[in-house]
């Protein structure tokens, strides 16, 4: 059984917490108490150019160029987040977002890491054909930035993730693209050191992950290799194969007790190239498909350059909703979804 979400459209969610939404229209970001209505307040607001502030309201030219707020979250009773070649930061009790950092490379990170400490960490995601040095950059305050850590030329292409583990009391470094330089590195002294824990090639290739107690969820991100679901058990050093995949697997999410994962179909000539699927868990171990998309009318080739069809989960806790946001997807393009947990919770307890 097959799960069809309620829609909003035109609006990209970026946050919530309990039933509070912070979600974006063009530069502009909005908080709303109740997610059914959508009566909203502005909180903040990025300013640019006439042509670019035109640019961000044409969700077509704004998703081809990259343009327009990747992330958003809340930081020392403010807002930081991330724009087209920008790290962006609205203070506490002002409305104007302000640039704080744009010497990386690449367009924009995937992601912002906010650890417990207040400390703020991502990875440059930039296409390195040449594969010269990587770098990972740190802030103490959100708006001084420097450079923490440094692959050396050759290492890996680039970054996708940065997260914390509340387990190990470090931070997890998520590389690709190739077999040598796809991996998990982990370091526990504030990247004094970092040390590659899984090396397996395709099959460590991975844009997200959960982070368990006893283990590591690994969900493939690879357009050559048939995609799993791996575990990574931390007593027996091994890996293993859980779940297969009809893709890649670009987003994750937790909501309460509930695990979630989104498919892309990304040009591939072993993995379905059509649809976005979505599936969801109790356990990590036992997946239940729970929706299916198709992917839009433009052709593969253009992907790259279009954005390929996703479907990004919205972050937060305290919710009794999944929240996600679709971009290049048949009917749902620049829509916010919103599943029910109990009505996901039934059909998983029913394959239990």
């Amino acid at each position: 059984m097959l799960i069809k979400p309620k829609i909003q459209k035109g609006l990209k969610p970026l946050f919530f917490n309990s039933s509070k939404l912070i979600f974006s229209k063009g530069n502009y970001i909005f908080e709303s108490e109740l997610l059914e209505n959508l009566k909203h307040n502005l909180v903040a607001c990025h300013e640019d150019n006439l042509i670019k502030q035109l640019l961000s309201r044409i969700h077509f030219l704004a998703k081809t160029f990259r343009y327009g707020f990747r992330s958003i979250k809340p930081y020392n009773n403010g807002l930081i987040g991330i724009h087209k070649n920008k790290i962006i930061f609205k203070p506490k009790r002002k409305t104007k977002m302000v640039t704080v950092f744009s010497n990386f490379k690449g367009s924009r990170p995937l992601n912002l890491l906010i650890c417990p400490n207040n400390k703020i960490y991502f990875g440059e995601y930039f296409s390195n054909k040449k594969r010269g040095e990587v770098k990972i950059f740190c802030s103490e305050n959100g708006t001084e930035w420097f450079d923490i850590y440094r692959f050396a030329p050759g290492t890996i292409r680039h970054v996708h993730n940065l997260k914390y583990d509340k387990y190990r009391n470090g931070i997890w470094v998520l590389t690709g693209d190739s077999n040598d330089e796809s991996g998990l590195w982990f370091t526990s002294d504030n990247f004094k050191t970092l040390e590659k824990i899984v090396d397996k090639g395709q099959c460590s290739r991975a844009v997200d992950i959960f982070i368990n107690k006893n283990d590591l969820i690994i969900p493939m991100d690879s357009p050559i290799q048939k995609n799993f679901i791996y575990k990574y058990c931390f007593k027996k050093e091994k890996m293993e194969k859980i779940f297969a995949l009809e893709n890649s697997v670009f987003n994750l999410t937790k909501v309460n007790d509930l695990y979630f994962l989104s498919t892309v179909p990304e040009p591939s000539k072993i993995n379905d190239t059509n649809n976005v699927y979505i599936y969801a868990s109790l356990d990590c171990k036992n997946w239940k498909k729970i929706s299916v998309f198709k992917k839009s009318i433009s052709p593969g080739f253009l992907q790259k350059y279009l954005r390929y069809p996703e479907i990004e989960f919205c972050a937060g806790k305290e919710s009794t909703k999944v929240i996600g946001y679709g971009r290049s997807i048949k009917y749902f393009s620049n829509c916010m979804l919103i599943w029910n947990l109990f009505d996901i919770k039934k059909i998983l307890n029913e394959n239990q």
